[in-house]
């Protein structure tokens, strides 16, 4: 796979794996039509990493085109085609790409330079044609279409009649540790305890190293029938031999076979394969009105040669006949009771506009298609269609157009909710992959373009790895600002927005930047950012500020939003993500059971070596008598004299500073970590070690390891020593030397000492406390004599290796791929290569342009909704996993509320809550200044509450239950100068308020009360 940059397309080969990648680099394309849902596709494909997309599309540039294509500007109207207009920035999208103009004749014989063609904007006769003359190729050439016809849209895909499908779902294989296998008809597979296993009916595993049960090792795939998290069936067994121990069951991806049918036929009958895609089940029975409406604006089309005009009634009635006798034609075959004239209507009234949002939601989902070709993830079978409906609202709707590049967007939206975009206040955080997606599409919306103003935020720096999803930036940009590059772009794609961009991370340290002032002129927040806390944190901040919340995520081909109402629906904070699975410290250590620990190893291997070891070396040196009396704080004798003596190596290695000594320790390093380390844990534990109660202690996620021999003629040895050398020879600042054939002579002549075994305590459990000999005696003489530096070391500094995983001549990644894969030889663990050892290290999220984009197009399709309803019913939460054709869409959930209780377990007794249901988005108010003994008389006034406790973060302002009361003296202070005394604090400067938390109890009831966060604003 030398030609692929795995540095470019790191991200998407987390998503697509090295085979797949493999395949889309071999991948020629055709994409017919650039006004939307073409230029989308196009882009998102580029940066996929194709061999080559050809572009098609001769129509002269005209106004209306601005609304949807990014890359057309003013001054190619009237004067090039959208091809010409595009094709230079679709290239500077990824240079390993050929992009291509046809501007010739479309026939038959110019197809075959294809392995897909995707058609948009192309009249049905012509569709019809290709598509057969696509089938009849062999190979057959995949034929994708799609149109968008206002605010709904469909997607057709046909790959042939016999397509092979190498992984349907794109998910990790999985595997766990067995503790049973029954006999029987089926037979039961329980896993251990440890891990619920995550397979379902329908997937295949197979089996290695049980014993016992030996039959089933190394058998075909077995088909999985789920029974519980701990278990599953997989057929007969009654015939194997009985289980004993051990095992490993393993889930494997078998082929799937799909067949497609023409296009002819697909549209006479859509559902003929399987039911039509429901997206909303809000709309049982739409895909099918779809259909037939969008079916009838085609055979419109076919007999005018044109699309209904805009908003046009007569033209608008003549789609609905067309529907119905279409409809009637199809009974017996394929038709609905009644056509919903309603749907029709809107389909046919705005068929001619094309909107950013919605081509940006297609064009992710039509190139994830076009990339399926390579056998990956489950294609469409064969027709999706989606609305978005809600985004024309009902009524007298001011719909004047202003031939301007906002018109297809006003006949859809209507001209006040056009102008409430125009000058909204905005606050996008984020300006990675969805800030890049979000800030083309403000540009082509007009977001804040008249008197409004998007001000974009993000701390980050553009590096390689960005530049295959975040579409705004090239390699020109990398190590500049992000906010700051993007906001160049965004300007060019449309001078009339407004935006500005700052570089500073929205977090508690900032909140004199973005302070009261800041959230309360903002009239929604755009979420654009890549991990919880930060989301989290936004979310806290637009409750406290009561501002509409956009929040979006993606994962690979999976994708969310989150649609968060001030008292209308749940916030962010109300549902979070599940934490990330940790690996016990006990199983990296000494029993690691998969390549994911032996990675993680690895990993802190490299940092302990060729890290935290020469920063400490640099400490020492810098003040020895200061380094040496705070070695207390580094943890029990053991650790204490474990660091001394690794400075001590350090400090010969420094004096004796040769690249041949630095293979000389990676050799060293090598016997050490996977020969030595291994025969003393085999040492205290021998492969027949029994428990105290008679069981095997190697078992379950236990492995028994084997002590690898160095053997200067395998690849992993070697090329473990040249890393590990280089590594060092950096850390002393003298020359690398990368030449194999000198490091295998200097390896030769190396002999490292004969293991012998050690009396030592091995930790077994995570929280067992391993107890070291008594080493104070050694610890004292060695600190006595470090305390004075030998003159010939004493202003020499290390070069700490600060981990890279984007530099591919640094050697950190190569260094953890081959120390991975020893301990998994070790452990007979299956390796990783270096591009999964890469991902795992380097913690890098599988991404992909597809998935950012339509996920992007869904967010801005609620930002429309923003400007029209104030009621949640209209808004949709969404989740989509591309790879298997999910988009689910509903309504979001109304906010968690909190009520009283007859019991609650923590009181003992009643507790109520004040108001009754009240949300994470209500607050007390209470007017200051005021003395805390003043706050606690109003809220006794004005909400009739006793105040027992009061709070202020984590600092206790007040406790009235404390024996003598002795927070007495404190009722006379002002609350806010109070707290500043107690926490030691000083409130920001420029903020009115406190948040403050509250014990109550009811005045007249005496019971124990809940009640919202106080604002007290003084």
């Amino acid at each position: 796979m030398g030609d692929i940059d795995t540095n470019l397309y790191s991200r998407q080969i987390g998503t697509f794996g090295m085979e797949m990648m493999g395949k889309l680099i071999k991948l020629d394309v055709l994409i017919h039509g650039l006004r939307g849902v073409g230029i989308e596709t196009a882009k998102n494909l580029i940066l996929a990493g194709p061999h080559s997309v050809t572009i098609i599309d001769n129509t002269i540039v005209d106004i209306k085109d601005l609304c949807s294509n990014f890359y057309l500007t003013p001054q190619d109207i009237g004067t090039k085609t959208r091809a010409k207009a595009s094709i230079d920035k679709l290239q500077e999208l990824n240079p390993h790409v050929k992009v291509k103009i046809h501007e010739g004749v479309l026939d038959e014989a110019f197809l075959t330079n294809f392995h897909v063609v995707f058609f948009s904007e192309c009249d049905i006769v012509s569709l019809l044609r290709y598509n057969n003359f696509c089938r009849s190729q062999n190979p057959v050439i995949k034929f994708i279409s799609c149109e968008i016809f206002g605010a709904s849209g469909h997607g057709f895909v046909d790959f042939g009649d016999e397509f092979t499908c190498f992984d349907k779902d794109g998910e990790n294989s999985q595997s766990f540790i067995i503790s049973n296998i029954t006999n029987g008809n089926p037979g039961i597979v329980t896993v251990h305890e440890e891990k619920r296993h995550t397979y379902e009916d329908g997937d295949y595993v197979v089996f290695k190293e049980v014993e016992g049960m030996t039959e089933i090792n190394n058998t075909t795939p077995k088909l999985v029938k789920f029974i519980s998290p701990y278990s599953f069936s997989i057929g007969d067994t009654s015939n194997y031999k009985a289980y004993t121990r051990q095992g490993i069951v393993e889930q494997v991806k078998v082929p799937v076979k799909f067949r497609f049918r023409s296009l002819d036929d697909a549209l006479q009958n859509p559902a003929a394969n399987e039911p039509l895609i429901i997206s909303d089940f809000g709309k049982i029975g739409r895909p099918e009105q779809l259909h037939f409406a969008q079916w009838a604006v085609r055979e419109f089309k076919k007999s005018y040669r044109f699309l209904p005009e805009l908003m046009n009634q007569e033209h608008a009635n003549e789609v609905v006949n067309i529907a119905k006798r279409l409809n009637d034609l199809g009974k017996g075959v394929f038709s609905v009771e009644d056509i919903d004239e309603d749907v029709v209507r809107k389909v046919a009234l705005y068929a001619r506009a094309q909107i950013s949002p919605i081509s940006s939601f297609w064009g992710g989902i039509m190139a994830q298609e076009i990339i399926k070709a390579t056998g990956k993830y489950t294609p469409i079978q064969q027709w999706l269609h989606i609305d978005f409906f809600e985004i024309i609202p009902e009524g007298v709707v001011d719909r004047t157009l202003h031939n301007t590049r906002y018109d297809d967007q006003i006949a859809l939206i209507g001209n006040e909710a056009h102008n409430k975009l125009a000058s909204s206040q905005s606050f996008l955080v984020g300006a990675g992959a969805l800030g890049c997606e979000f800030l083309k599409l403000y540009a082509l919306m007009g977001v804040s373009s008249n008197n409004g103003q998007v001000i974009v935020t993000d701390d980050d720096s553009i590096e390689v790895s960005n530049l295959n999803r975040q579409f705004l930036f090239r390699r020109s940009d990398v190590g500049h600002s992000k906010s700051e590059r993007a906001v160049l772009v965004a300007k060019k794609m449309n001078p009339e927005l407004n935006i500005i961009a700052r570089q500073d991370r929205v977090s508690p340290e900032n909140e004199t930047i973005f302070d009261d002032m800041f959230w309360n002129s903002r009239d929604f927040i755009t979420n654009a950012v890549d991990n919880v806390n930060a989301r989290l944190y936004v979310d806290s901040r637009c409750v406290w500020y009561e501002k509409a919340l956009l929040e979006s995520g993606t994962l690979g081909t999976k994708a969310n939003v989150q649609v968060c109402l001030p008292h209308k629906t749940q916030s962010y904070g109300d549902s979070q993500d599940p934490p990330e699975d940790s690996i016990p410290m006990c199983t990296l250590k000494n029993f690691p059971h998969a390549i994911e620990h032996c990675i993680e190893w690895a990993k802190d291997e490299f940092q302990g070596i060729f890290c935290d070891g020469p920063q400490e070396v640099n400490k020492y040196f810098e003040n020895p008598i200061l380094y040496l009396g705070s070695l207390g704080s580094a943890g029990n004798s053991t650790v204490q004299i474990d660091k001394l003596r690794k400075i001590n190596i350090f400090i010969e290695l420094i004096k004796h500073a040769t690249f041949e000594e630095c293979v000389k320790i990676a050799r060293e390093m090598l016997q050490d970590s996977f020969y030595n380390t291994i025969s003393q844990l085999l040492y205290n534990f021998p492969e027949n070690y029994t428990t105290k109660d008679g069981t095997p202690f190697w078992s379950g996620p236990k492995r028994a390891p084997t002590p690898c021999l160095f053997d200067i003629h395998d690849d992993t040895h070697i090329n473990y020593i040249v890393a590990a050398a280089n590594l060092m020879a950096s850390v002393l600042g003298i020359p690398q030397n990368h030449n194999l054939e000198y490091i295998k002579t200097l390896v030769q002549n190396i002999q490292v000492k004969a293991f012998v075994a050690k009396t030592i305590t091995i930790q077994t459990e995570e929280n067992q406390i391993v107890e070291g000999a008594d080493d104070e005696e050694i610890l004292s003489d060695l600190i006595q004599k470090m305390k004075i530096v030998d003159k010939e070391v004493a202003h020499c500094k290390l070069n700490p290796a600060v981990f890279e995983k984007d530099d591919d001549t640094n050697f950190h990644i190569d260094f953890i791929t081959h120390a991975a894969n020893l301990r998994a030889r070790n452990y007979k663990i299956n390796e990783a290569d270096r591009q999964k050892t890469k991902m795992i290290a380097g913690k890098i999220i599988p991404a992909i342009a597809t998935t950012t984009a339509m996920i992007a197009g869904t967010v801005a399709i609620e930002l429309y909704k923003l400007q029209i309803y104030s009621d949640a019913e209209k808004f949709r939460n969404s989740f989509v996993n591309l790879a298997i054709n999910i988009i689910v869409m509903s309504e979001p959930l109304p906010p968690i509320k909190t009520y009283s209780k007859d019991y609650d377990k923590i009181s003992g007794g009643p507790v109520k809550a004040y108001p009754e249901g009240f949300s994470t988005w209500q607050k007390l108010n209470i007017e200051g200044p005021c003395t805390l003994g003043e706050f606690i008389e109003k809220m006794l006034k004005q909400h009739k509450m006793k105040v027992s406790i009061v709070s202020c973060g984590k600092t206790c302002l007040y406790n009235g239950y404390l024996l003598n009361n002795p927070h007495r003296d404190r009722l006379g202070k002002l609350l806010h100068v109070l707290y500043e005394e107690i926490s030691r604090t000083k409130i920001i400067p420029g903020r009115k308020y406190l948040a403050v938390e509250a014990s109550c109890d009811g005045s007249e009831d005496g019971c124990e009360y809940t009640v919202p966060v106080i604002k007290y604003t003084f």
